[in-house]
Formats: C-alpha cells, structure tokens, sequence
C-alpha cells in the first residue's frame, strides 16, 4: 500500500515504495492491518477509513492508497488523493513521497509538477530515499523548476548512497552532464545534514481535483513519522503499494513513494526520460467477451538517411534489420495502450568499430517535452528509451 511512480513499476520513474513504516498504534488499524494481510481488502479498506476519520495520518494514508490503486475497492482517484493530501499535510512522511510521485507521475489524474516539488521536498529532507530520487529527477529535467543539475544530482546522490538502483542510475546520468566543479559542489551537500523538512501546502492548495465537502476528510492530527529523519525499508510482510522517477535531458514525468514495499520502477539510462517509480496496479478481475487479437503490427519503414526535424524517441538498436524488426513487433504488442498505433522509422547507422546498426525509431515529436513525457511513460511500464535530437 506509488513511483514505479508502477511503482511501479519498471525499472525508472520507476520504482519502489515503502508502506506501514510503523506499527499502527489504533485498533482499527490494526484491524485493518490483520484483514490486509488475509487479503480482505474490503474489511482493511473500513477499519483504515475509521481511523482517518478521526484525522489519524497514518489510516489517511493507507486509505487513500488503497482507493488511488483501487485495491480490492472501487478505484477513486479524486478521493484517494483527497486522504493522501491530507496526511501528507499532518507530517506523514510516506503519503508526501506517495503524493509528489503520483503528481509528478501524472497517471490517472494531470501531472503538475508544482505540486509534486511541494509534496516530493518535505519527504526527501526528511530521508525518503524515493522522494529524494523523484526530486532529483524533477531538477534535473527542470520540471516545475528551473533545472539544477547540482541540485539535482545532490539528491540523486543522497538516494543512491541508499542503494535505490533508479538512483544509481540517475546520478550517473546526471553526472555524465555535469561539470567537475558542479559535481563537487554537488557531493558537498551530499555529504552535508539533511535540513528540516520543509512546510507542506495546505490539501486546499495542493489538491488536484476539486474538493467535495461532503467527503472531504478531518484534518490530519500530528505523526510521529514526520520526525523520522529516514524512512526505513518496510517489513516484507507489508501491504503492496506503489508509486514513481526521471534520467536524462528531455522534461517527463518522475516518480516515487514510500511507507511499505511495493514494486518499484527503474531507472532509465543515458539520455533518457526521467526514471519514474510508477504505481503498480493489480490487473482487474474483470471477465469480458473474448476480443479479436489486434492485426499485427504494420512493417516498418526504413530510412535510408537519418530522420530531419524535431525529436525522436530511440526504441531500440539492433544489429540488422530483421532483430530491429522483431523487437518493434514485441514492444508493439508489449505497450500498445502507450503506443497508440505509432509505426516506427528504422535506420541504419554506422557505428565505427560496432559496425551497422539499425535504430527503431518513433518520430514526429515537435518539442523535446513530448517525447520525453512518451518515453518517461515506456520506461515506467519497463520498455527502455532515449530521446534524440533528430539530425
């Protein structure tokens, strides 16, 4: 019980969470706590609202969580994040890594990056090795900020000193951009004391859509988890969640979040969207008629000199035409909802010593934040991509 942001998720924006970073002090807590482990969701779902009625923090969370990834309940996005605002407002340190994932990720709901920088700064001031990472994917990219490559490569440090592999791979992205004297300032800060979390805005301010009084739940009392400088890795026993994280030029989406473990999502490598710890969510158990498989895939078209214009998502690289050919098959079959029927441009490029190579390209991207928001989206559901400059 946010990413990999899926969590999500792949292996980028993408993707660890931590729930139920303490034990619950409540009864219906712990109620909920026992009944989530039986796997009945309804019942956990209950006992979680009865405590977040009463303004408790920790069952605001665990509540929203469970209606933002529609757990065994109703999905309810505009609710879950209502209950996730407001334990994030009364110090909750996972519901503010979950909360900035979920904005940064945008899934389900707009993106907004100034809000996810509000919830996201708090929570990684206070330790949370995902909210660190997604914070350092927003400077980076300068998503909702200016970009600060120190800044940002100062919390990507701080994550992966934690060992979260979509931090490692942030930093060493981010590094590969930055100068020297910018990566010693950059390690300075690592290696200085965490400030106090910031203050969070209201869930007035930070909510995304608009509140409705009649559910909109008590304000959030006091938790102890705001104090925790860190947020430690939950029991495995714990309920799932998940949320999601960026890593390379062009502006995506990132995401992560934390209080109990959770798939989380990679990383992306060099010069890729940013690494997103999407929100995992549980297939549906829906039983519907049998549907026609879809027409495969149409060929390929083939560039004979390199694609003019514009941005580019590079999809694949394969040593000739035919496994560059195979591999968009898969990956068309693999992430068609996120493709929406795109056919990709495959050329062929001399790569010295490597040889020929045939890219997989998708084109037809005017601005460098459209196709980094794609291929933020691919890594995220486990497909790996870079974004160029067409040449």
């Amino acid at each position: 019980m946010p990413q990999p942001f899926r969590p999500t998720g792949p292996a980028a924006l993408l993707l660890s969470l931590a729930l139920l970073t303490a034990q619950p002090a409540l009864a219906d807590l712990q109620a909920g706590r026992l009944a989530f482990f039986a796997g009945d969701y309804a019942t956990a779902f209950k006992e979680f609202s009865k405590a977040a009625d009463t303004g408790d923090s920790s069952g605001q969370y665990l509540a929203g969580e469970m209606l933002v990834q529609g757990r065994g309940i109703p999905k309810d996005v505009r609710q879950g994040m209502r209950l996730l605002e407001a334990a994030a407002a009364g110090g909750h340190v996972g519901a503010q890594s979950l909360t900035g994932a979920l904005y940064a990720f945008g899934q389900d709901m707009p993106a907004d990056y100034t809000k996810a920088l509000a919830y996201l700064r708090p929570a990684a001031q206070a330790g949370d090795m995902n909210a660190q990472n997604n914070l350092a994917a927003l400077l980076y990219f300068g998503l909702g900020t200016p970009q600060d490559l120190v800044d940002g490569l100062h919390w990507a440090k701080r994550a992966s000193a934690k060992r979260l592999v979509a931090a490692i791979k942030l930093e060493q992205e981010i590094q590969s951009r930055a100068t020297p004297d910018q990566i010693k300032e950059a390690q300075a800060r690592a290696l200085r004391p965490l400030d106090p979390p910031a203050a969070i805005a209201s869930p007035k301010t930070a909510a995304g859509p608009k509140p409705d009084p009649k559910v909109t739940p008590k304000p959030a009392a006091p938790v102890t988890v705001a104090k925790a400088p860190v947020v430690s890795a939950p029991p495995a026993s714990a309920p799932p969640v998940s949320a999601p994280v960026p890593a390379t030029t062009p502006p995506p989406p990132p995401v992560t979040t934390a209080a109990a473990p959770v798939p989380a999502a990679t990383a992306p490598a060099i010069q890729t969207a940013p690494n997103i710890v999407a929100v995992a969510r549980p297939a549906p158990a829906v039983v519907a008629a049998p549907v026609p498989a879809p027409p495969p895939p149409a060929s390929p078209a083939t560039a004979a000199v390199p694609v003019t214009g514009g941005w580019v998502i590079q999809v694949g690289s394969l040593p000739t035409r035919m496994e560059a050919e195979k591999h968009w098959k898969a990956l068309a079959a693999k992430q068609a909802d996120l493709l929406g029927g795109r056919q990709p441009t495959l050329v062929e490029v001399d790569l010295g010593a490597k040889g020929l190579y045939t890219r997989v390209l998708l084109t037809g991207f005017a601005d460098q934040t459209g196709a980094a928001a794609l291929c933020a989206r691919l890594k995220a559901a486990g497909s790996d991509c870079l974004v160029r400059k067409a040449t």
